[in-house]
C-alpha cells in the first residue's frame, strides 16, 4: 500500500472493532451495513492484513485488527479534539494531554488551571483520570501523573511533591467504642455492620 487508507473506511473499520458488529456500526454511522462491509473489506485487500475473523454470523477482530484499531481509535480522537480546539478557540493550539489521579485531579490539579491557562493561552490541557501505571506507546497522552517512589520503565519524570505524614481518623462514634492507643490499633478493630 502506498497511501494511507481512505478516512471513511478507517472510521467504519474502527467502529466496526467497538461495537464487533458491521450492523451497530453503520446504525452509528448513518450508511448501510454493505457499505461498512465494502470498506473493511477493501481495508483488509489494501493492507494485505486480515483484521477480522468472520465467525458464522459474528465477526471477532484478529490480533492484528485489534492492535490496528487501537492505533486508529486514538488518531480519530484526537483528530477530533483538534477540531473542537480549532472551532472552539478560533485557531489551533498546543495541546497536552494529560493523565492524574481522579483525587489529586480534582482537588489539586484543576483549580490550578485557570492560572496555568492565563499563562499560557495557546496550550489546551486534556485531562483524564487513570490510577494505574500504562505504556505511552498504548495510549494518546503526552504525560501523567501518578503516585509512587519510582519512574515507569522506559520514562523520564520529576517529583512533584513527596508524601506527607499519613494520619488515621475516624469518627467520634468509632473512637468511643474502640480501644485505640496507637494508630497502629486501627487494624486491629472488627468490622462494623454496614461498612
Amino acid at each position: 500500500m502506498k497511501t494511507i487508507p481512505n478516512f471513511g473506511a478507517l472510521q467504519m473499520f474502527e467502529a466496526a472493532a467497538r461495537h464487533q458488529s458491521f450492523t451497530r456500526a453503520s446504525e452509528e454511522l448513518f450508511v448501510t451495513q454493505s457499505a461498512v462491509c465494502r470498506q473493511v473489506a477493501g481495508l483488509e485487500r489494501d493492507l494485505d492484513v486480515k483484521l477480522f475473523s468472520r465467525v458464522k454470523k459474528r465477526i471477532v477482530l484478529t490480533q492484528q485488527g485489534y492492535e490496528y484499531a487501537s492505533r486508529v481509535r486514538q488518531v480519530l480522537e484526537r483528530l477530533g479534539r483538534d477540531t473542537r480546539d480549532l472551532v472552539a478557540q478560533g485557531g489551533l493550539s498546543h495541546t497536552v494531554e494529560l493523565a492524574a489521579p481522579p483525587t489529586f485531579g480534582a482537588e489539586w490539579l484543576i483549580p490550578r488551571l485557570p492560572a496555568f491557562q492565563r499563562l499560557h493561552r495557546d496550550v489546551t490541557v486534556h485531562l483524564s483520570v487513570r490510577n494505574a501505571p500504562f505504556l505511552f506507546s498504548e495510549t494518546h497522552f503526552d504525560a501523567a501523573i501518578s503516585f509512587g517512589e519510582s519512574m515507569w520503565a522506559g520514562t523520564t519524570g520529576t517529583l512533584l511533591r513527596a508524601e506527607g505524614e499519613i494520619v488515621p481518623v475516624c469518627s467520634p462514634a468509632f473512637a468511643k467504642g474502640a480501644r485505640m492507643r496507637s494508630p497502629a490499633d486501627v487494624l486491629e478493630q472488627p468490622p462494623r455492620p454496614g461498612t
